[in-house]
């Protein structure tokens, strides 16, 4: 894929991703209220977060041969249109089966669009030494959506009401499509790749420091699926808040990432390397996650500390394993790259379904405590890798 005259292109990509961002981050945390109110169990959520990653992972794997076919414009174009349509359709059409067939066209079609927004950037980055702060840029305007987004959410929810939240977040893609045909046309479609599982797997099993940054960034992964899937739970039925409540203190945590990412990494590039910075991420997560399970009936500010805390420790987490990893591989890794973009949606099915297995024997709040020890799995994982410093 290459673009003619890359710069306002790159502009306009990185836009995209600001709106894009936003409406997923306005319905991440409230997408499990609304499947609750809709008559879906808590035990079940994790059953139905796994079924829709699981399709979702299928989809991916087939998107390419979309791509040929019709074209990378086109296909985007044609995807964001359909997901503002699944999105009113979470808002207005009641019911269980309708509700539960929207939920899953929207994680389909969401995890689609992010994939070829991803795949544009590359082709609008001709030099391999433009590559990390082109990717640095475009990391933190989705770090920016994601600060304001459950603000916005938490208040067009007051007293259960998601109809608004919903049609406010299918409205964003009329300035998406709008930036679409304006600035993606210039796009000249490359062959897309289909991926080949086989080598995917060889791509991460045959170099032990790059499986090891794999498992370590996937437990990151899991702690998102279940803060996502579980958490509106905890702060909505058993620490008592109001969805304005919610997103007020999940706007708050996010500063984190636009806190901390950028010097970290610039940290980590100059001086110490990923690897201790990599460690400390996992010690402050666990650490922190663990104490989520212990503060049900504290005031709204504690929570926002916590959750604070969480998210740093999470922000270390993601720009060293991020970084670490594309520091090697080169942009001809397709499979190991694959391979990595995997494992979010991977993540939503095995965080949910353990979540689900968790709820047999603890209730909702220790789900938390379980997760914390699963995280500190990392740090084994972390010890070995060869620094970059």
């Amino acid at each position: 894929m290459e673009f003619d005259n890359c710069a306002p292109v790159r502009r306009s990509l990185y836009t995209l991703n600001f709106f894009l961002t936003i409406t997923l981050a306005l319905t991440s945390y409230f997408n499990t209220p609304l499947l609750i109110l809709r008559g879906v169990s808590e035990w079940s959520l994790g059953i139905i977060y796994a079924a829709a990653s699981a399709m979702t992972i299928l989809f991916l794997f087939f998107a390419p041969r979309l791509f040929n076919t019709i074209g990378g414009f086109e296909s985007f174009a044609i995807l964001a249109a359909l997901n503002a349509f699944v999105l009113i359709g979470l808002g207005i059409i009641p019911g269980i089966l309708p509700t539960l067939f929207f939920f899953v066209s929207l994680i389909i079609l969401s995890s689609i669009v992010f994939l070829l927004l991803d795949m544009f950037l590359e082709g609008s980055t001709p030099s391999e030494g433009e590559t990390g702060g082109t990717r640095a840029f475009f990391i933190t305007m989705a770090n920016f959506a994601w600060v304001g987004a459950p603000f916005v959410a938490g208040q067009l929810s007051v007293g259960g009401n998601f109809f608004y939240l919903y049609i406010f977040s299918a409205s964003i893609f009329i300035p998406v499509l709008f930036i679409t045909a304006r600035s993606l046309p210039r796009i000249v479609d490359r062959i897309y790749i289909v991926p080949n599982i086989r080598k995917m797997i060889e791509g991460f099993t045959k170099d032990k420091d790059i499986r090891n940054i794999f498992v370590t960034h996937f437990l990151l992964r899991i702690f998102y699926a279940m803060m996502v899937v579980y958490a509106p739970i905890y702060l909505i039925k058993h620490a008592g808040f109001s969805f304005a409540e919610m997103g007020t203190v999940l706007s708050i945590a996010m500063f984190a990432f636009i806190l901390f990412e950028i010097p970290v990494g610039r940290i980590s590039d100059k001086y110490i390397g990923e690897k201790e910075m990599m460690i400390l991420g996992i010690i402050i997560l666990s650490a922190s996650t663990f104490a989520i399970a212990q503060i049900a009936s504290y005031p709204l500010w504690i929570w926002a500390v916590v959750l604070f805390i969480t998210r740093t420790g999470a922000a270390l987490l993601e720009i060293t394993t991020e970084s670490y990893f594309f520091k090697h591989v080169d942009s001809n890794d397709t499979d190991r790259v694959g391979a990595f973009r995997a494992l979010s949606p991977l993540s939503y099915i095995v965080g949910p379904l353990l979540g689900t297995v968790a709820l047999l024997f603890v209730s909702v709040p220790y789900l938390f405590t379980f997760l914390a020890i699963i995280l500190l799995l990392g740090i084994p994982f972390a010890l070995p890798i060869k620094d970059t410093k």
